[in-house]
């Protein structure tokens, strides 16, 4: 009996690769949950969900995002990570912009305010804008809804 072609390994584990998450496809992106647009003044959503705000970002800018204080009810919601995609063809390109999605968990019925705040470094130092500054800060506000 003549020895069968092994033409149909390579394909395999190909397809094994790209299930079990091995190769050059990178590590899982973790669940972004539902993602809402950042022009969204109220979000709504259920207890257990995780969910994301997307904004306009471009890190080559210096400025970031983040959870303003206070902070959500942690009863209500928590911060969960901060993420930043670059738009398509912007890849490695010096200055191109993107998006960034702020994920938050809802753990339990009842409301809270997020606020995100996007600045300088040197404009906002341990949670405070220095004076002077105010014009370099974004401020974004939303009424989260857990039920």
């Amino acid at each position: 009996m003549a020895p069968r072609p092994l033409h149909a390994v390579p394909a395999l584990t190909a397809v094994l690769m790209l299930a079990t998450g091995c190769g050059d496809a990178g590590p899982a992106e973790p669940d972004r949950g539902k993602v809402f647009a950042a022009d969204r003044p109220t979000i709504e959503v259920a207890a257990g969900a995780r969910f994301s705000i997307r904004v306009e970002d471009n890190p080559s800018t210096g400025m970031t995002w983040i959870v303003e204080d206070p902070q959500p009810d942690p009863a209500v919601a928590r911060f969960q990570d901060s993420r930043y995609q670059p738009s398509a063809g912007g890849e490695g390109k010096a200055g191109a912009g993107g998006t960034r999605d702020l994920t938050f968990r809802a753990e339990a019925a009842g409301q809270t305010r997020i606020a995100l705040r996007r600045c300088l470094p040197t404009s906002c130092t341990n949670g405070e804008i220095r004076p002077g500054q105010e014009q370099d800060v974004q401020h974004l506000s939303y009424t989260l809804t857990v039920r």
